[in-house]
This record gives C-alpha cells, sequence and structure tokens, in this order.
C-alpha cells in the first residue's frame, strides 16, 4: 500500500486498526498499484470516519455542559 499517515494518540491508533481490519483494509503492499491505491483510499475514509465521529462527540460534550 502507497505511504499512509494519521496523527491519532496510542488509543486511537489502535482503534484505528480495528476499525480497517473490520473493514477489510488490507495494509500489506499489492501487487497491483491501483489495488494498493484502493486500500489507501478505504483506510483514509476510516480515518476520516473517526474523526467525524469524535468531533460529532466533542460538540455533544459541549452542548450537554451549557
Amino acid at each position: 500500500m502507497p505511504g499512509l499517515w494519521t496523527p491519532f494518540c496510542r488509543a486511537h491508533h489502535s482503534l484505528f486498526h480495528r476499525s480497517c481490519e473490520q473493514a477489510g483494509v488490507d495494509f500489506r503492499k499489492q501487487r497491483n498499484l491501483v489495488l494498493g491505491y484502493l486500500q489507501s483510499i478505504k483506510a483514509l475514509l476510516v480515518g476520516l470516519w473517526m474523526v467525524i465521529e469524535l468531533m460529532e462527540k466533542h460538540v455533544n460534550e459541549e452542548e450537554e455542559q451549557k
């Protein structure tokens, strides 16, 4: 898979890998470049989903404190 870097803390990094596994992301080097790009996109989507979920949780927590 082409290089992928995500700035997660240790706990979220572990969650990212578990979520990628559940989504069927294969981090092994792919023989086909396009398949490697597809795996990268899948991993990026998992990461984006995590960021969205964390942002939503943060906003909801702030709303509850008001």
